[in-house]
């Protein structure tokens, strides 16, 4: 009986631990994982969980496997575009067409629209050195979000 019980206890703990936490329903509002398949040409990708891979703080993390190709923030908060965002990323590139205002710091891309403001990182495909998305298709990516907010 001891035994039974604790293989029960195991896949109990093992199917918890298997399963993956919900994507937010505004991953898929704002920019659908087939899109992201789409515009990087990588597949299959999935919204992994808030730090469920390396770097993955994002809102929607999008992952093929255990590797980030894009994350996207979401956040409420466009009282704080001032003062939290274009301050802490001075030397940033405005850019043009994207929402109410928007500007790119290194790999990401940050724009403004309404009350929400969403930060778009790109990640650097190891195997050839190149990002997921290359600036075109960054923007391509923003100017679809801003365009559903």
């Amino acid at each position: 009986m001891t035994a039974l019980r604790c293989a029960a206890t195991a896949a109990a703990l093992f199917a918890t631990a298997s399963v993956r936490a919900a994507a937010p329903p505004i991953c898929e509002k704002l920019l659908p994982v087939a899109a992201v398949e789409r515009a990087t040409g990588v597949g299959p990708l999935r919204v992994a969980g808030l730090n469920e891979v390396k770097y993955g703080g994002g809102t929607c993390n999008y992952a093929q496997g255990d590797k980030m190709v894009l994350l996207v923030t979401v956040d409420e908060g466009a009282g704080k575009w001032e003062k939290l965002y274009k301050a802490t990323f001075k030397g940033s590139k405005p850019v043009a067409g994207v929402g109410e205002d928007a500007f790119s710091a290194g790999e990401a891309l940050y724009l403004k629209k309404g009350s929400t403001v969403v930060g778009i990182g790109r990640f650097v495909n190891l195997a050839s050195g190149k990002p997921y998305l290359d600036d075109a298709k960054l923007l391509a990516v923003a100017r679809d979000i801003a365009a559903k907010l």
